[in-house]
């Protein structure tokens, strides 16, 4: 018997950085709809890091969330 593709909940199973790296050379190969050029390297790194960052960073930003909105508001002002 073969593994299966999807667990209970009906999430593909396995590494997702692993299935877009093997997308993204695909899509170098052929063109994938959106992902005609792929995703490049430094897409994949940065999806990367945030995976594996990310749970020790949430829980340190959350308490500070209206904060940083207040700051991504003012910086998003002084882009325009």
């Amino acid at each position: 018997m073969g593994k299966y593709i999807t667990d209970k909940d009906y999430q593909p199973t396995g590494l997702e950085i692993t299935r877009l790296a093997r997308l993204s050379v695909l899509a170098k190969i052929l063109p994938l709809g959106a992902w005609a050029n792929g995703p490049g390297l430094r897409f994949l790194v940065i999806l990367w890091l945030n995976h594996k960052l990310g749970r020790f960073l949430i829980p340190l930003t959350m308490p500070q969330e209206h904060r940083i909105h207040r700051l991504m508001n003012k910086l998003r002002q002084l882009r325009k």
